[in-house]
């Protein structure tokens, strides 16, 4: 024999006093407050500027560079000076700052420069122990408010022959 099930037996789980999810209603304003200012036109029907309004000189499309306007090779997003030669360091850090199309483009590089460089193994260079990254230096970059490191011999690098020719021993 059957017994009578009722099409309402599992919906008494799911009503709001069994769930114990009673919650207020959000009070809301009879009308919306009135805002401030006006709006004013700057186009005609057909989607063009107005005479009296002024044109920006940047691009409608932004500064996003697609694939065909990137450069060929692209320099690295971070960088580590900490193990390179300050002449590869200057190499790679003139490569990042001459590419300003690609720094300033909105979805560009934002390279990350970190390190120092230490001394350099090559002769008759002219290079700061431990320069920061912001002022690398070569012998063509030196200025009179960098001070070189003092060597007994005169010269500026632990690396490089003394001045008067001959190595001190």
């Amino acid at each position: 024999m059957a017994c009578p099930l009722s099409l309402l037996q599992y919906e008494d789980a799911f009503i709001a006093q069994n769930l114990q999810n009673w919650t207020l209603p959000k009070l809301y304003k009879e009308h919306p407050s009135a805002r401030e200012g006006y709006t004013q036109f700057i186009a005609n029907d057909r989607g063009h500027l107005l005479p009296a309004v002024p044109r920006s000189k940047a691009s409608p499309w932004g500064t996003f560079m697609g694939t065909w306007e990137m450069p060929l090779k692209i320099p690295p997003a971070k960088l580590n000076l900490t193990s390179r030669s300050a002449a590869a360091a200057s190499h790679l850090t003139d490569w990042i700052h001459k590419s300003t199309a690609l720094t300033s483009a909105c979805n560009g590089l934002h390279p990350q420069i970190t390190g120092k460089v230490g001394s350099p193994v090559c002769r008759g260079c002219t290079f700061l122990q431990g320069t920061d990254v912001a002022s690398l230096c070569l012998p063509d970059k030196l200025t009179l408010a960098q001070k070189p490191m003092p060597q007994a011999g005169g010269d500026l690098c632990p690396h490089c022959p003394p001045k008067g020719g001959a190595e001190n021993p």
